[in-house]
C-alpha cells in the first residue's frame, strides 16, 4: 500500500524561488495563468514568490508539470 501525504509542506528556503519564476516568466506566464494552468489556488505563487510560505509537495508537482520540468530542478 502506498501512503501519500499532499500535505507535507516546502518551505521557500528548499524551493528555488528564482527558477520557478524565470523559468515562468520565460514561458510568458503570469501568476495567474500558471496557477490555472497548473490548477493550484489563486495566490498561491504571488505568496510563494513574496517568500510569504511555502507549498505541499503535491503544489510542486502540478506546477513543475505545468511548467514541464521535473520537481526536483525547483529544489536546492
Amino acid at each position: 500500500m502506498t501512503i501519500r501525504n499532499p500535505l507535507i509542506i516546502i518551505g521557500f528556503m528548499g524551493l528555488n524561488i528564482k527558477k520557478l519564476k524565470k523559468l515562468r516568466q520565460n514561458q510568458g506566464l503570469s501568476q495567474n495563468a500558471l496557477e490555472r494552468k497548473a490548477g493550484v489556488g489563486l495566490g498561491i505563487l504571488s505568496r510563494l514568490e513574496a517568500g510569504k510560505g511555502g507549498i505541499t509537495v503535491d503544489t510542486l508537482v502540478k506546477i513543475a508539470k505545468a511548467l514541464d520540468m521535473p520537481p526536483a530542478y525547483f529544489l536546492d
